[in-house]
């Protein structure tokens, strides 16, 4: 099955040479599948020389859906495959509460009106998970600059349909819409990244988009 989709994978990233957000994306996905899938899908956007910034915000950003070990991993893969040309650090706000104002308003960027709903489902689960996800997954990852938010978000679509955590799915549908992404681009991200996930996932997810597009 691997060598299948790291066949298809070397297809899809050439096929998409000319639209490097879902080069971009579609790579994402790859890293939160597998480290192989995600070595060779860096190695591939080397070779196409996109650029590593945006690469490695890829790869920064892997570490919300897969992990610490992962992300590592994707890293490591990431200096093979870019040799030096790694990005300067970003400068990040000095204490938590920039941190937690910066997440907060890519937060309602992406959540729009149902921004305090999510925020009272999330102090329901735990007191301090509200405060974790501000600061640290908005505020300190994803509102990096080198990465544009309906990229980030069409990230996000992918990352989800590739871990089957599918009752996320349609908040960040609507937040590729929210911030910029058009439908067929979500819909491009869906089908780019197919081969990584039970086409089930895969009929749920434009099922979900055909909803949110129509309005209900």
């Amino acid at each position: 099955m691997q060598d299948e989709q790291l066949a298809t994978l070397s297809l899809r990233l050439d096929a998409l040479r000319d639209q490097p957000d879902q080069a971009l994306v579609t790579t994402f996905a790859a890293l939160v599948k597998s480290p192989e899938l995600g070595s060779s899908a860096l190695a591939l956007l080397a070779q196409q020389k996109c650029d590593p910034a945006r690469v490695m915000e890829l790869v920064l950003q892997s570490f919300l859906f897969a992990g610490f070990p992962r992300c590592i991993n994707g890293l490591v893969s990431f200096r093979r495959s870019f040799g030096e040309a790694v990005p300067s650090k970003h400068v990040q706000a000095a204490d938590s509460l920039s941190l937690r104002e910066k997440g907060l308003t890519l937060f309602q960027r992406i959540y729009g009106h149902n921004t305090q709903k999510v925020l009272a489902a999330l102090d329901e689960c735990h007191e301090e998970l509200q405060d974790w996800i501000l600061e640290d997954a908005y505020g300190k990852i994803l509102s990096r600059p080198a990465l544009e938010p309906s990229v980030r978000e069409l990230c996000a679509v992918a990352g989800l349909l590739v871990s089957g955590d599918m009752r996320q799915l349609s908040s960040h549908v609507r937040g590729a819409l929210n911030c910029g992404a058009s439908a067929v681009g979500v819909r491009s991200t869906i089908n780019n990244t197919s081969f990584l996930y039970p086409e089930e996932r895969h009929r749920t997810a434009l099922e979900v988009l055909s909803k949110i597009a129509a309005g209900s």
